[in-house]
């Protein structure tokens, strides 16, 4: 570096050409360095730019947890304001505290558990009605039995064994592994009650279950076993024990 009068002095002793070329380099230097400016100006305002998006997206993700806890909130309270109505058998009086025995059973306990015109799910997987318990006989014998298009037959079984389709796991068909489908709806009528066995594919998992038309305290007298097995064994057991099986599906 130099102080103004060696600088003033180097310019005297300089000629023209010489002082132009150093000029020209200087106003280059200046240039370089306001182009070196401008891309630190421009690097400062793009990370003020995602420090600004990063503060929306904690703000946004904020407002959706405030969202989901104050769903939570509700459906707690909901569920407190409605555990007094649902849970046990019986509104009692507001003086038992002093001696008073009368009670009369919920209403909510008979429409869900005892009305014989609560709404229920049919048996076919892919029938979308919900018969009323009361209709649900007709609803089936007319609409299931096999004549009906657009509608799954239920097939009824004589025996105390329910049969669905077998499927051979080891050597699967594709459309199997890739597909959701359901089986036909299997029917046994035992000690005057009705039970269906249903079966879904929903890969890579099978699912199969026992549908019990009836209260929760009806259904827990009786038990059911599922069992699963192998080809072979199914020809022996259909000649010993004449159990039959419907093998269609009913697609998605």
């Amino acid at each position: 570096s130099m102080n103004k009068s060696e600088l003033e002095e180097n310019l005297e002793k300089m000629n023209h050409s010489t002082l132009v070329s150093a000029y020209i380099q200087l106003m280059d230097k200046l240039r370089m360095a306001e182009g070196q400016l401008d891309n630190k100006e421009k690097l400062l305002k793009g990370y003020q730019m995602k420090l600004e998006e990063n503060e929306e997206q904690k703000n946004l993700l904020a407002f959706d947890l405030n969202e989901v806890r104050s769903h939570l909130r509700k459906q707690e309270t909901l569920l407190n304001n409605s555990r007094e109505d649902d849970f046990g058998f019986y509104d009692k009086c507001r003086y038992q505290t002093v001696g008073c025995k009368f009670e009369v059973p919920k209403i909510i306990y008979h429409e869900r558990n005892e009305c014989q015109f609560r709404p229920l799910r049919c048996p076919s997987l892919t029938c979308e009605e919900t018969p009323s318990l009361h209709g649900l006989w007709k609803h089936i014998n007319e609409l299931h039995n096999g004549n009906t298009k657009g509608k799954d037959k239920i097939c009824h079984n004589d025996t105390n064994h329910l049969v669905s389709s077998y499927v051979n796991i080891d050597n699967e068909p594709i459309f199997y592994k890739k597909n959701k489908m359901s089986w036909v709806t299997n029917e046994m009528q035992y000690d005057g009650k009705r039970f269906f066995l249903e079966c879904m594919r929903i890969p890579p998992n099978w699912h199969l279950w026992v549908y019990f038309i009836g209260s929760t305290v009806e259904a827990s007298r009786y038990a059911a076993t599922i069992a699963l097995f192998r080809e072979e064994e199914y020809k022996r057991l259909s000649s010993e024990n004449g159990l039959t099986s419907q093998r269609s599906f009913t697609g998605p």
